[in-house]
């Protein structure tokens, strides 16, 4: 090797050690990712369970915000309400009843008494506000609903019961017969 060649051989070589490290430093700092977003709709469904044989099954209107409920004058079986929810993280629903068809007697005062979840489900479930005094007016009678589901059927869900106050006069020969509509809306 000649005197010559000696820097060449270490331009080359300094070449050589100098476009590694930086092929290595642009290896470890070069980095790749993708960012995406998942976006879940709020949704709201509301039906109901009668706990007896020979009564309907499970019951919900197609929008699933919705449910229409017959009582009578003898409508002494336990009823199951059941919900599922998905809402935004600090959002929350109420669920409203009143009655949407028939007539109360006058004078008489028909209560509905929602009890405490039965614990079948999971989320941030609804809480019960007290008794209400059914009329054609929305009252809320399940309040703080988050994403949730109470489970589906005899025994899951809220139970419901319905007792007159102030019952009917015996004097009327007229069948009750009214209907509770339930409805699962926005609390914000």
């Amino acid at each position: 090797m000649s005197v010559r060649e000696i820097p060449a051989l270490i331009l080359c070589t300094l070449f050589f050690f100098l476009s590694g490290s930086m092929l290595s430093l642009a290896q470890e700092s070069n980095t790749a990712g993708s960012l995406f977003r998942i976006s879940i709709p709020e949704v709201s469904l509301v039906g109901y369970t009668y706990d007896a044989s020979g009564y309907p099954g499970d019951n919900a209107s197609p929008s699933g915000q919705t449910v229409l409920q017959p009582v009578t004058d003898n409508n002494n079986k336990k009823i199951w309400l059941h919900y599922s929810a998905i809402t935004a993280k600090e959002s929350y629903n109420i669920i409203t009843a009143h009655l949407s068809s028939g007539n109360i007697p006058e004078g008489s005062v028909l209560k509905v008494i929602a009890g405490e979840d039965s614990g079948k489900g999971q989320g941030r479930l609804g809480s019960i506000p007290g008794v209400i005094n059914l009329s054609a007016q929305p009252q809320p009678i399940i309040v703080n609903i988050g994403s949730c589901h109470t489970g589906k059927g005899q025994g899951c869900g809220h139970p419901l019961e319905y007792v007159w106050e102030i019952p009917p006069p015996s004097t009327s020969s007229d069948p009750i017969n009214i209907t509770v509509t339930y409805t699962m809306v926005s609390g914000d």
